[in-house]
């Protein structure tokens, strides 16, 4: 394939960067119709640590469980924002990477505080016109395991590459 049909337009990039903010929204608000139209009909959430969760239901049941499975308030308050989006066509769509933060209003304590940070390792598709989520698959940096470099020169660790080729 030639390089220039590979790259992506402006406007892809722009209805990419729209999708991420329409799941943060969706997720954020608890509007699990508007999470669910996010992915395609096969399409699947990687979430740790309930796993690889497949389809409309996989993906209802994994909501459910992060929106009420921990108490009242665990859950509201949340603002999950992303940024530094990488994009680059593969397989019949594009391969998104991203960094992620999830800021939170407590309601127990009435204060903000950053929940938690990782990162995003995502497929999409364009189907009908229409940008969707293949695959959406999250790492949060909990562990040295999970943080993509430690900082140090020559120091690799085992978490996945920042690099989009493999």
């Amino acid at each position: 394939m030639a390089e220039a049909a590979r790259e992506l337009s402006v406007q892809d990039r722009l209805d990419i960067q729209d999708l991420f903010a329409r799941y943060c929204w969706g997720l954020d608000t608890g509007d699990i119709e508007a999470v669910l139209a996010c992915f395609t009909p096969d399409g699947y959430l990687q979430h740790p640590p309930q796993g690889k969760c497949v389809g409309p239901d996989g993906i209802r049941r994994l909501l459910e469980e992060l929106w009420h499975g921990r108490g009242k308030n665990w859950f509201r308050g949340r603002q999950h924002t992303g940024c530094h989006f990488v994009m680059e066509p593969e397989d019949g769509g594009v391969r998104v990477k991203g960094f992620w933060q999830i800021l939170q209003y407590s309601l127990d304590y009435k204060s903000t505080f950053v929940f938690a940070i990782g990162n995003w390792d995502n497929s999409c598709v364009k189907q009908d016109g229409k940008w969707l989520f293949r695959a959406l698959r999250v790492t949060a940096w909990v562990s040295e395991d999970t943080i993509p470099w430690d900082g140090r020169t020559g120091i690799e660790t085992s978490a996945p590459s920042a690099r989009l080729t493999g």
